[in-house]
């Protein structure tokens, strides 16, 4: 009787994890989406919510005033979950680094890493030969921390970190050094890690001490993320 008993306690106890790792996925999906802008796609995950659709209809509206600019109708297409019409305003558009970096994005979201990689590397390049301004340090660092991302989805570490590090000298951002800091802590390689948290709570101590506290948590663990092989080809 006991033995069943655990049986059916360790059930329910596996049960319980499962449910509530899935529903943090989630959530933390969810945040992502709404952090990037979006809102369609939150929206259809989390339908009825009265912010996101008061949001995405407002978004809605936009796309009805005639003076909007092509860029922006582009931006706001995308927002809303329509990335193949919002691709085809960008087609009646000349490339720019704002072009390309939508585009970028665009690709990003359906996990076309070649394309995204390519597109920001583009932004990139048009980015560089402007000149000097806040504007354009945060459209590079926009363009590099894109081809960070798309560079690990690819297996590609090694540049994946150079590209995080160019980011960080175009936005030395409490924002940017958690960013390296979670490459650092999926890469298992804990004292970069730790320095990268240590400088985003330099930065913005009460924003950055959960996320902080969350990578410092994930270094104590025997954890092999998605970079576990970044570590072992810094050690060849």
């Amino acid at each position: 009787m006991i033995r069943w008993a655990v049986v059916v306690v360790g059930f329910a106890l596996t049960c319980w994890v499962v449910l509530t790792a899935r529903q943090q996925r989630e959530a933390a999906r969810l945040r992502d989406l709404i952090g990037q802008g979006r809102y369609g796609e939150a929206l259809a995950m989390k339908p009825g919510d009265l912010e996101l659709t008061g949001i995405v209809r407002d978004l809605d509206a936009r796309l009805t005033q005639p003076d909007l600019p092509g860029l922006d109708h582009a931006r706001t297409l995308a927002q809303l979950g329509r990335p193949a019409e919002a691709v085809a305003r960008l087609d009646a558009l000349p490339e720019s680094a704002e072009t390309e970096l939508l585009r970028a994005t665009i690709a990003e979201t359906s996990q076309r890493w070649p394309e995204a990689l390519a597109r920001y590397e583009s932004a990139r390049q048009h980015w560089q030969q402007r000149q000097p301004t806040p504007v354009r340090e945060a459209g590079l660092a926009q363009a590099n921390r894109g081809m960070a991302y798309c560079l690990c989805k690819l297996g590609r570490y090694p540049e994946a970190e150079t590209a995080y590090l160019a980011m960080l000298r175009h936005a030395s951002s409490a924002e940017s050094h958690l960013l390296l800091a979670h490459f650092y802590a999926d890469a298992q390689d804990a004292t970069k890690a730790r320095e990268q948290v240590r400088q985003a709570m330099l930065r913005d101590p009460d924003g950055s001490r959960r996320s902080g506290d969350a990578i410092v948590r994930q270094l104590t663990q025997s954890h092999f993320g998605c970079l576990s092989v970044f570590s072992n080809e810094k050690r060849r």
